[in-house]
């Protein structure tokens, strides 16, 4: 029952979607249209045969039966009923869309277009002026050996500025970073009640971006998430292991500060030379609910006036040791156990389970050569992950590997803030960049798909996009409504494709028109708009292929389609 009402969810919810995209992009077709005083017959809120209809002065309004697109029929379109336009009637011809100048022509068409990109940037304007949750400059995580490492840039430092720029919002931050690689850059940097400069500069690298391949940018190895202060205990000979600490313990609080985070673990110990109070929560961070125990402990840490670092102390992050094996894993049957320190996989040492899970997920079905320190003494073991299936971001089936083994790991979530305008005219200017960035991004996913850089299989129809609805309004609904957003400048950018049947297509007729002055040849018409007809048509199949084999993956392989 629980799955037939979400279905009934996703179908509401897009449903919504789709309504108010295609209203808007028609009601741009039929406001510049009326303004140009051509007779629009019928204004329809999707296709098929008419659920409903109501004729108010010359138009007549519809909903048709299939819950996916919509159009207005003008006086004058070409649609067979007048073989010869030369044939109609004077009272026609002067209501007719094919008998205005081509500048109006082009205007109706270009208005559906234009009205999904108002739709947008006005979406994304009251959202700055209601409160948009921004992701802050707070450094949640450092990569070590990485560029910000070794300038010095630590968990808990807040960027204020780069090169005398003020800089809050951790995406104009990454940016700056991306743009500039090799570049020695000035970060003004709040730390604690300490402001400091640091010099940093951005190696080149390879990132993933939002079409998850990889391209080259600026890199400094900084994060905005960051880790919850889990301990991890390097050995029993150490102050942390002496004083009490085990492996797996939460640290609440130091000194009676509280502590939210791994950084400020570091930063606590490392404000004084000690002795430390330490309260730590113990046995609530087990995998399993019933397995969950929590008990606070309290110990003392002794003073270690020459520590530099929490090494020191015995401790580091928890994220690399293992906090439970699962049964008849290859980790299980490689002999890898609960409480076991990854040292290195393959020869190299990962900075954290991010790049060790990553290297183990490139790999089914290989032998790797994995080292990890049990009781204070290191040993190497081979192990084969084994090849599991798993959905990508775009529901796809791919291929990784597994060994079948849980870390003591859990992230803190970056520092948020509701970025707000009172100011219209900022909150306008943001939308304005807003709409921008993403129709750059859409441009980009269309231009990557030509190239092939993106694969055909990421194409997705009305079953993905009724998914990604369904889950953006289970999220709320400042989520869906910038779903909405999106989706109309998708629509907007794709309808302007110079492809025949689309309004790009037309356009680009205008304008082959404006160059010869007159109008392009009723065969040539035809031809163009069968081949534009045959197009869509192949994109409309490929999308449902898609979104079909999305449910039964099998379907590529038993057809041999799109790498299969």
């Amino acid at each position: 029952m629980s799955d037939v009402l979400m279905i009934f969810q996703k179908l509401f919810f897009f449903v919504m979607l789709i309504s108010v995209v295609v209203i808007v992009h028609e009601w741009g077709h039929f406001i510049v249209a009326r303004l140009c005083g051509v007779r629009v017959e019928a204004f329809s809120l999707f296709f098929g045969k008419p659920l409903y209809k109501k004729k108010r002065g010359d138009t007549e309004w519809r909903i048709g039966t299939i819950p996916f697109g919509g159009y207005v029929k003008m006086v004058g379109q070409a649609d067979g009923k007048h073989e010869n336009y030369d044939e109609m009637t004077d009272e026609e011809k002067s209501v007719s869309f094919a008998h205005k100048p081509l500048a109006q022509r082009a205007a109706i068409v270009a208005a559906g277009p234009a009205m999904n990109f108002v739709l947008a940037f006005v979406i994304f304007s009251i959202m700055f002026m209601v409160g948009y949750p921004t992701t802050t400059t707070l450094i949640g995580d450092v990569t070590r050996d990485g560029a910000a490492w070794e300038a010095g840039l630590r968990p808990g430092d807040r960027v204020t500025a780069i090169d005398g720029d003020k800089v809050w919002r951790w995406d104009d931050m990454a940016s700056i970073v991306e743009e500039n690689p090799e570049k020695a850059m000035d970060f003004t940097v709040q730390r604690g009640d300490e402001t400091r400069h640091v010099t940093v500069t951005p190696r080149l690298g390879l990132k993933k971006n939002i079409f998850q391949f990889e391209e080259n940018a600026g890199l400094i190895g900084v994060s905005p998430d960051g880790f919850r202060p889990i301990a991890g205990v390097t050995g029993p000979q150490t102050a942390a292991a002496q004083a009490g600490l085990k492996t797996g313990d939460l640290f609440k609080s130091i000194d009676g500060k509280p502590v939210h985070a791994f950084a400020d673990v570091e930063r606590e110990l490392l404000a004084s030379p000690g002795p430390h109070k330490v309260t730590v929560e113990r046995g609530g961070l087990a995998r399993r609910e019933a397995d969950r125990q929590p008990t606070d402990v309290e110990l003392t840490l002794p003073a270690l006036p020459s520590a530099t670092g929490i090494q020191d102390y015995g401790l580091e992050r928890a994220d690399l040791y293992v906090l439970e094996v699962v049964e008849g894993s290859p980790a299980e049957k490689a002999g890898l156990r609960a409480g076991d320190r990854f040292v290195t996989l393959n020869g190299e040492a990962p900075s954290g389970w991010e790049e060790f899970s990553g290297i183990v997920r490139q790999h089914p079905g290989e032998e790797l050569s994995v080292v990890v320190r049990r009781d204070g003494e290191t040993r190497t073991i081979g192990v084969t992950p084994e090849a599991a299936q798993e959905k990508d971001l775009l529901g796809e089936t791919v291929e990784v590997g597994r060994l079948g083994v849980y870390p003591w790991i859990s992230y803190s979530n970056p520092e948020m803030v509701n970025e707000r305008h009172l100011n219209p005219f900022v909150a306008v200017w943001r939308g304005v960049e807003l709409t921008g960035y993403w129709t750059v991004m859409t441009l980009k996913g269309f231009v990557y798909l030509f190239t092939g850089d993106v694969s055909v299989k990421s194409l997705g129809g009305p079953i993905l996009i009724a998914d990604l609805a369904g889950k953006t309004a289970a999220s709320g609904a400042f989520s869906f409504v910038m779903f909405i957003a999106i989706i109309s400048l998708n629509l907007a950018i794709l309808n302007l494709m110079p492809i025949p049947v689309l309004d790009g297509g037309h356009l680009a007729m205008f304008a082959v028109e404006g160059v010869i002055r007159r109008p392009l040849s009723e065969a040539s018409q035809r031809v163009a708009t069968n081949l534009g007809m045959a197009i869509v048509l192949c994109l409309v199949a490929a999308t449902f292929f898609n979104d079909i084999a999305r449910v039964f993956p099998g379907l590529r392989t038993l057809f041999g389609l799109f790498g299969g």
